[in-house]
């Protein structure tokens, strides 16, 4: 049977909810307090006094850590309270809204439990950073809180692994849903690092429902899902770099599930556990993993060095793969045995979109895929350092490999890569396989005309010997005395002119 993702929290108590230290819930009380340094948190809409009538409030606050948050516990302490302040929100707000500028220190966990959405987000699209130093998670949702959603920030440094939720979500972690609230959690995160978090399970994020856009997960850990446990994903344009799931036990360097996992111009890079090196999924709710134009590669595992599929739970892993590919693995221990790329999967035999369409793997194992006859280039962008933080693990096929111009481009394919770029390229054309297209060439410059076979000699000017009397056309007395336009030039007369030139 699949280990719950997490037991319900007890309501109320000291304990719920906290971190590695032992400081109670009515600090938040307290922070409330502090959180003057950092500025009122009115509970009005965000740019201007009052409420404003868009349908449903935005509500919210700011805060500014280059003059509310000078140390770890006024940081921590100002995060909280403004996070906190959402219970007493006005009832027709859709969402609080809180605003960060620069850089939060955190020694605790910050806490919602308040029914109303959360939204965390840097300022006028410049990332804001969290960071908890590997003291405590970062962000605990309790109930009846289920959504938060996270934008323009970075996570970095949370460890949940110990704490209250049996440790789950380093950055994020969410309480499961239960009989007496069955609403599915759900995180939802915009163009934000995660990076260097550590939980039991979810490196960085554990929830009911994860939803990735334009998000780096880059070296979390845990034991299961190195960076990602969740019930369902969604991931586009996002990349898993070095997470890891590093127990004997291990399952999903990047990503566990118990649910569908959708991916759309994703990449996973480096990443390693000892069953699915990138994915492990459960077969006990028959879920699909759907990767369309997705790049795997370089993963480290002892089963499934890419993919693996637990169809022991009672029914079977399905994977559909479009334009993407998978190469690339390597075993998890010292001269172990190289995994196969897929392992305990079965594919979906339906009609589109789950129809396989030039997917390319280094072996055979994955339903659906072919085997090139030539290697399965892979390169970093050019201007790549290795470095963990941002895009600098996107790979391009080479220009002269099996994954360029063979995918057919209809139907649900993207209409741009993980870099925004357009697809296909050129239009009208064919797509690459895995997350990157590559450009299309430039235009042949023109063929330069033809040399003329006989030319004349530079220094010409008059007519040749062979070319005969100049034909001039006699100018009428009319035109002489300006009453009357001349008359245009023969051929002879503009050929004659041109060689005196």
């Amino acid at each position: 049977m699949l280990p719950a993702r997490a037991r319900p929290a007890a309501v109320g108590g000291p304990v719920m909810g906290m971190g590695r230290t032992s400081t109670s819930r009515a600090a938040v009380a307290t922070a409330i307090v502090l959180s003057v340094v950092a500025g009122p948190l009115p509970l009005v809409p965000l740019g201007g006094p009052g409420h404003r009538a868009v349908g449903a409030l935005v509500c919210g606050t700011d805060l500014d850590a280059a003059t509310g948050a000078p140390d770890v516990a006024t940081s921590t302490a100002a995060v909280r309270a403004a996070v906190a302040a959402a219970a007493g929100a006005d009832p027709a707000c859709a969402a609080w809204t809180v605003t960060l500028r620069g850089t939060f220190p955190l020694e605790d966990d910050v806490v919602h439990a308040a029914a109303v959405p959360l939204v965390l987000t840097g300022a006028d699209g410049v990332r804001a950073e969290l960071h908890a130093d590997g003291t405590a998670r970062i962000l605990t949702l309790l109930r009846p809180a289920t959504t938060v959603t996270l934008r323009d920030l970075v996570l970095r440094g949370g460890d949940a692994d110990g704490t209250d939720l049996d440790g789950v979500g380093g950055a994020v972690g969410a309480e499961v849903a239960s009989f007496a609230d069955p609403t599915p959690s759900r995180v939802t995160a915009e163009d934000v690092l995660l990076v260097a978090n550590t939980a039991a399970r979810g490196g960085a994020v554990s929830a009911d429902e994860v939803v990735l856009v334009d998000v780096d997960l880059v070296a979390n850990t845990a034991p299961l899902g190195g960076a990602v446990d969740a019930g369902a994903l969604t991931a586009t344009r996002t990349q898993f770099v070095v997470n890891t799931a590093p127990t004997p036990s291990g399952q999903g360097g990047a990503v566990r599930a118990s649910g569908d996992v959708n991916l759309t111009t994703a990449t996973f890079t480096a990443n390693a556990a000892a069953t699915g090196g990138s994915v492990w999924l459960s077969g006990a709710a028959e879920p699909v993993l759907r990767a369309v134009a997705t790049t795997f590669a370089d993963a480290r595992a002892d089963v499934g060095g890419h993919v693996a599929g637990d169809a022991s739970l009672g029914g079977s892993v399905r994977v559909v793969l479009r334009g993407t590919v998978l190469t690339g693995v390597a075993p998890l221990t010292p001269d172990g045995p190289t995994p196969a790329v897929c392992a305990g999967t079965v594919a979906h035999a339906g009609p589109a979109p789950d129809v396989a369409v030039a997917a390319v793997a280094s072996d055979a194992s994955c339903p659906g895929a072919t085997v090139p006859a030539t290697a399965t280039a892979l390169t970093a962008l050019p201007g790549t350092d290795g470095a963990v933080e941002g895009r600098t693990r996107l790979l391009v096929p080479a220009a002269d490999g099996p994954l360029v111009d063979v995918a057919d481009c209809t139907d649900v394919w993207p209409a741009t890569d993980a870099r925004g770029l357009a697809r296909p390229q050129p239009d009208g054309g064919r797509c690459d396989v895995g997350a990157v297209e590559l450009p299309a060439a430039p235009p042949a410059p023109p063929d330069p005309p033809a040399a003329d076979p006989d030319p004349d000699p530079p220094s010409d000017t008059g007519p040749d010997p062979g070319d005969g009397p100049v034909a001039t056309t006699p100018v009428p007395a009319a035109v002489r005395a300006g009453a009357a336009p001349a008359p245009p030039p023969t051929w002879r007369e503009l050929l004659a002119r041109w060689r005196r030139r």
